[in-house]
């Protein structure tokens, strides 16, 4: 995994975009298509662009997934505590990041 320069909230608002953006673009296709009009050269561009710009994405998502050797398997009988959220950040001063897993028997904080 490497560093990316684009930070994990940025990055799930630019993911939404594009997936809005590719929907309304798919869908502007379709309804031509289902009309039997030619394309506007706006859209013949738009159709171009927007799936090499997800290539781009997707590329992105893979390379900063954790691999295999990063996730940490729970032992037989271990009982994980999973808290709420999704910022890791510590609000309720328990010592767990909020959003955090976390391995009763293990050092908080």
């Amino acid at each position: 995994m490497t560093t990316l320069a684009m930070p994990a909230k940025v990055r799930v608002y630019v993911y939404a975009v594009l997936g809005v953006l590719s929907l309304a673009v798919g869908a502007t296709q379709v309804g031509y298509a289902a009309i039997n009009a030619p394309a506007p050269e706006w859209l013949t561009v738009a159709l171009a662009v927007v799936p090499f710009l997800a290539a781009g994405l997707g590329y992105t998502a893979a390379t900063h997934t954790p691999s295999q050797d990063a996730i940490i398997e729970p032992g037989e009988g271990d009982v994980i505590e999973v808290t709420p959220g999704g910022d890791h950040r510590d609000d309720d001063g328990d010592g767990i990041a909020d959003g955090a897993v976390h391995y009763p028997g293990e050092p908080r904080g």
